[in-house]
């Protein structure tokens, strides 16, 4: 039988027609030189590899050359390892560092021993790699995952994580129609439900596994916001928030150590300090501001008395100033970097695939979502 193929835009992806059946049955399946995988899926991948390729040339260019001999990459939830596969592929050896010494550590990451089975066989037993990828397949939950000392000691660093986390799979719906018959609410909402897991594992992978400058490429083969959109979101928003609130926090701790300061000297008296002053203080502190100078005075000796170690600024606040939160940024998708998908870039620069909303070829494509962040402060 003829098989029929398409060349798709984004130039290495082949669109089958006529096959079916088993695919160890496929021509040259069992060859190891192609994988099986829908292009959307293969967006988060490309993704991963611009920035990472963009970002070292970079450096290259401004006299900063990146002199690390091994490039780490993590791919979590990575079964049954087409995306793992592109990473492997891309031989940043020849391609990027330009140095022949320059090898490439990828992480599958898998929690599924069953899946993990699927993984070792595609990628140990029938795809062939360039000799200069490595691949460590660990089976174990992304959430508790940590680069190995053993073998990674403290000055290596992750480069990259990809991080296509479990979903409804909503965009697969003109493959899989069972998947819109889900009660979503239930797979999604709750304790253990899929939103937790996909902000546990995209926290777990910014604070705990990324350093500065590291890419992150979140991803969902889902259509729905709260899954994709959202959870990108309340990542950023965490220290968004912070950001905006350190000049009230500062605020805070000038009037603290002032005030302080003058009871300290005993200083804190009628003569020494406004009404003015007094006022800003216990309203800072959350307390009453009316009454006489003498009642404020008063008030606020009780005040820094009974609480030694008053403090306005909260775990999460110091745990920001600590560098234990990543402070992440969009690292956004530029017209023409993956060909035949401009139109599925939006107004934050993330990509949002929608079935049948493509041009061409690619309108047969799975509905996708894919952010791409960069960590801007160091662990």
């Amino acid at each position: 039988t003829e098989i029929s193929t398409t060349v798709l835009p984004n130039d290495y992806t082949l669109r089958i027609r006529n096959m079916g059946g088993s695919l160890k049955k496929w021509p040259l399946f069992n060859d190891g030189i192609y994988w099986v995988q829908d292009v959307s899926a293969s967006l988060p991948a490309i993704s991963l590899l611009n920035a990472i390729e963009k970002q070292r040339n970079t450096n290259t260019n401004n006299g900063n050359a990146n002199e690390k001999e091994e490039i780490v990459l993590v791919d979590m939830c990575s079964a049954p390892g087409g995306k793992t596969a592109q990473l492997l592929s891309h031989q940043f050896s020849t391609e990027t560092s330009k140095n022949s010494n320059t090898e490439g550590n990828t992480f599958p990451i898998e929690a599924s021993s069953k899946r993990a089975k699927t993984l070792k066989e595609n990628l140990c037993d029938r795809l062939t790699f360039p000799s200069t990828s490595k691949v460590s397949i660990h089976v174990t939950e992304g959430q508790n995952w940590v680069l190995p000392q053993k073998t990674h000691p403290t000055s290596s660093s992750i480069e990259g994580i990809l991080l296509d986390v479990p979903c409804s799979a909503s965009g697969t719906a003109s493959k899989r129609p069972d998947v819109l018959r889900k009660d979503y609410q239930s797979v999604l909402s709750g304790e253990n439900g899929l939103l937790e897991i996909q902000q546990v594992l995209l926290q777990h992978c910014a604070d705990n596994l990324l350093d500065e400058n590291g890419v992150l490429v979140f991803a969902t083969c889902s259509i729905l916001k709260q899954e994709s959109e959202d959870q990108v979101h309340k990542l950023l928003q965490r220290t968004t928030s912070t950001r905006t609130n350190t000049k009230e926090m500062q605020e805070k701790e000038d009037w603290r150590h002032a005030i302080e300061t003058l009871y300290k000297d005993n200083s804190l008296n009628e003569q020494n300090t406004s009404v003015e002053m007094l006022k800003d203080y216990l309203r800072h502190a959350g307390q009453k501001v009316s009454g006489k100078k003498i009642d404020l005075i008063q008030r606020v000796k009780d005040y820094i008395i009974i609480d030694d170690n008053n403090s306005d600024i909260t775990q999460e606040d110091k745990e920001i100033e600590n560098n234990n939160i990543a402070e992440m940024i969009t690292l956004p998708f530029e017209p023409g970097e993956i060909p035949g998908f401009d139109n599925a870039i939006d107004e934050n620069g993330w990509l949002r695939v929608l079935p049948g909303t493509l041009p061409g070829e690619l309108k047969y494509c799975d509905g996708f979502f894919v952010a791409r962040l960069v960590r801007i402060n160091s662990r």
